[in-house]
């Protein structure tokens, strides 16, 4: 058990300064105004001992900045690059300016639910929502790191997210787009309209992975650009690799769109060459 001893400031008045030894065995302590505030000290710390939640007050002391480099380095291995990408515009833009160099140790849940109130009025509910997402992520891996004792990201009051009734258009308007658009796009705007198709899996189909006797496509690999750079991967869960069937329209313009120089290997969707 710790012990608190009384001391004297130089400028007059009273301190009392809690001492107690860690389970690494090396004495800490911590100055307070009140002697109950130094004797309840002692006492969470005696508990989180006992419980093995203790965690060392030192190394609280690391800023959000310099954690986030850390455990970012672990993220990227979980991660996809596309979402990597996404999730370091929200800490470049959101996050490091409000607790890039708050101690983690001294971000607390009301400064977190007075930032998150802040983003609400100027950003949608579902990017509040991401940017909360994240920091929790972050401060959620440092307490598994015993670098703090809990995530003053729970609990955290966010805004409601009201979803939009959506719009599908027609057979007509889809009819109007596809001949509107430049001919090399129409079997594009067909494909998207009539198949389910995502603009990543439309993207990375290449001609094998179409079976126009069967009037079939099999979704098995998806592109994105990523800060310039065009990436190629399988679909993000295993649920999105499949086969889907498409109606006779859609096989008839990839039939047009499908030229004899065209390889199997060959992406059915590409940039129109531009002359250098």
């Amino acid at each position: 058990m710790g012990h608190v001893r009384r001391r004297k400031l130089e400028g007059g008045g009273t301190a009392y300064l809690a001492r107690y030894r860690g389970p690494d065995g090396r004495e800490r302590s911590k100055q307070f105004a009140k002697r109950s505030e130094a004797e309840r000290f002692l006492c969470v710390a005696e508990v989180t001992k006992a419980e093995g939640s203790w965690v060392d007050p030192a190394r609280g002391r690391m800023h959000l900045r310099d954690w986030l480099v850390r455990f970012q380095e672990s993220e990227r291995r979980a991660l996809r690059p596309s979402t990597l990408a996404r999730d370091e515009v929200y800490v470049r833009t959101q996050i490091l300016p409000a607790f890039g160099d708050v101690a983690l140790a001294r971000i607390e849940h009301q400064a977190i639910q007075t930032w998150v109130n802040e983003l609400a009025e100027g950003l949608a509910p579902t990017t509040v929502h991401k940017c909360h997402q994240i920091l929790r992520k972050t401060l959620a891996g440092a307490v598994r790191s015993r670098l703090l004792m809990r995530n003053p990201c729970d609990d955290v009051q966010l805004p409601r997210v009201h979803l939009d009734e959506m719009r599908f258009i027609g057979p007509a308007e889809i009819r109007l787009l596809a001949g509107t658009i430049d001919t090399r796009y129409h079997a594009f705007v067909l494909l998207g309209a009539y198949s389910g198709l995502r603009l990543g899996e439309m993207a990375g189909l290449r001609w094998r992975r179409v079976d126009l006797e069967r009037g079939r496509v099999e979704v098995a690999e998806i592109s994105v650009e990523i800060n310039g750079t065009i990436l190629f991967g399988p679909p993000k869960t295993k649920a999105g690799r499949r086969t889907v069937p498409i109606p006779d329209v859609v096989v008839k313009a990839l039939h047009t769109a499908r030229c004899e120089q065209a390889h199997d290997d060959d992406l059915v969707f590409r940039a129109p060459v531009v002359a250098p």
